[in-house]
């Protein structure tokens, strides 16, 4: 593990300098600390036979030591490991228990001193495989917390999986799946969503365009009477701030629940303020991104409603169930159908 699990790595390093090799890997004392060590040694008269962290007398074979022969009796020893796996991120490796010692607990120490500790060694042999499959380009364990299983993709790119837990992921990048989008265009809109998210909502709230003449005007409070002023640029088009219509037809105490999207004018895109103009934009392809997102959610809610239809199909029409798999098709192509359209607006927003 200490070579990245690469064992040309391993055969370089062995025969370029086998002592450094050594102390690298936890089987040999560096000079340090040995010269720790033995100033240690020189302090503490410990007897033989002695626990280092219990300091009590053991038996001639309740001992356990690596090859660096500082003994500790079992339970100390076991209870050491124990509390190692604690501390996932540093787990692996483990030194041994003596102060200042480089030395390194191999696995088998591991196994045989956690023997019937079930849950101990689960979380030994995860860290154990995550360590290998992040030293292993081309396999690596399945995202979900609560899933054990280890994908192998040769070639490593950008693929999407399937995991058997229902979970589909990018095995580059680890996230759900993102088709069509490259993991770096996935990366760049979640990083526009995280800087923009106040100011879109600043934007969508408080700034629209002139449906005829499209300046930007803000609507800081007041009426949705709205007049783009001329002395500010604009046309004098007096429209209704919610559904950007023409105001004639509305009145000030007209609660509008009307809606109409206006399109940029790209033609007019150059006379307004970049950043205003970028954010517009923005805004749009976030809708189109999120009503995506609202879509993908509400259509993988429905399994239990179309395990209830299939139910009814069989029992009142009497439908053999093998006839009925169409609407598990059918919902599942939906699913990635709005997965996929939700990711090219990622896409088309990054070209433009």
């Amino acid at each position: 593990m200490n070579n990245n699990w690469n064992i040309d790595i391993l055969m370089n390093d062995w025969f370029d300098n086998t002592q450094k090799y050594k102390e690298n890997s936890g089987i040999a004392q560096t000079k340090e600390s040995q010269e720790k060590l033995n100033e240690y040694f020189q302090n503490h008269k410990i007897p033989d036979n002695h626990c280092f962290i219990c300091d009590t007398d053991m038996g001639q074979e309740d001992y356990i030591c690596l090859e660096c022969n500082h003994k500790f009796c079992s339970n100390c020893f076991k209870e050491y490991l124990k509390e190692k796996t604690k501390d996932q991120l540093a787990l692996i490796p483990t030194k041994c228990p003596m102060q200042f010692c480089n030395f390194q607990v191999p696995s088998e120490i591991f196994l045989k001193v956690l023997s019937g500790e079930n849950d101990e060694l689960n979380i030994y042999n995860k860290c154990l495989m995550r360590n290998f499959t992040e030293s292993n380009s081309d396999i690596k364990l399945c995202p979900n917390p609560k899933c054990d299983t280890i994908i192998k993709v040769p070639g490593h790119g950008m693929v999407e999986i399937k995991c058997r837990c229902k979970l589909s992921f990018c095995f580059k990048c680890l996230k759900k799946g993102h088709r069509p989008c490259t993991c770096e265009m996935i990366q760049i809109w979640e990083n526009k969503n995280k800087n923009n998210n106040e100011k879109l909502e600043s934007f969508i709230i408080k700034i629209k365009q002139c449906p005829n003449c499209h300046k930007y005007i803000e609507k800081d409070q007041g009426y949705n009477h709205m007049t783009c002023r001329k002395e500010a640029g604009g046309c004098g088009y007096e429209f209704c701030w919610i559904c950007l219509d023409k105001w004639h037809g509305h009145s000030s105490s007209y609660v509008c629940t009307r809606f109409r999207p206006v399109e940029l004018d790209k033609s007019n895109e150059k006379e307004n303020d970049n950043n205003t103009s970028d954010l517009a934009r923005y805004a749009i392809f976030f809708e189109n991104y999120q009503e995506e997102e609202n879509a993908f959610i509400y259509a993988n809610n429905l399994k239990d409603k179309i395990k209830e239809y299939k139910n009814l199909l069989v029992v009142h029409k009497n439908c053999l169930y093998d006839e009925t798999m169409f609407l598990d098709k059918a919902l599942k192509t939906v699913i990635e159908s709005h997965q996929i359209l939700k990711n090219t607006y990622n896409t088309v927003y990054k070209e433009i």
